[in-house]
């Protein structure tokens, strides 16, 4: 049976603009609605807040991290909607969590009736996500639904 609800999940890396790409030409064919997700990590380190307090010292403004977070939420979606192609405005939706992206992709999966994930595989993950596996791994593991990891 194809898929009607696909997800993809996105985070700025090349490896998840081709899933975009490859996903919305699957959903065109299969007549599949598209959803973009982008599962940010939040970014409350002590590092990261020390930046803020300095750049709002230079710079003399008031920065808030969650203006940062939407900021980034933003950049990440609009670059992937901007690899669609096949499908119209209205069969794609745009959506976002903060937190554990595999827990958030899954989460959002279940929430919402996804039939396929798709997902690129290699993404932006640091040094911790090569030493305990990627996140499209992780979600393999995991999901109830079919994944599509596009190389």
């Amino acid at each position: 049976m194809p898929p009607r609800n696909i997800l993809v999940a996105v985070d700025g890396s090349e490896s998840s603009l081709d899933a975009v790409a490859y996903a919305d030409d699957l959903a065109d064919t299969c007549g599949a609605d598209l959803t973009l997700l982008y599962a940010a990590r939040p970014h409350s380190t002590l590092a990261s807040r020390q930046s803020l307090q300095e750049l709002e010292r230079v710079e003399h403004i008031e920065i808030h991290a969650e203006d940062l977070l939407q900021a980034e939420v933003d950049a990440v979606l609009g670059k992937a909607a901007a690899k669609i192609s096949c499908l119209p405005k209205t069969r794609v939706e745009r959506a976002s969590r903060t937190g554990d992206p595999t827990e958030n992709i899954v989460g959002y999966a279940n929430e919402h009736g996804v039939d396929l994930i798709v997902m690129g595989s290699r993404g932006l993950g640091n040094l911790g996500g090569l030493l305990l596996g990627s996140v499209s791994h992780k979600v393999m593991q995991v999901a109830q639904c079919p994944c599509l990891v596009v190389r």
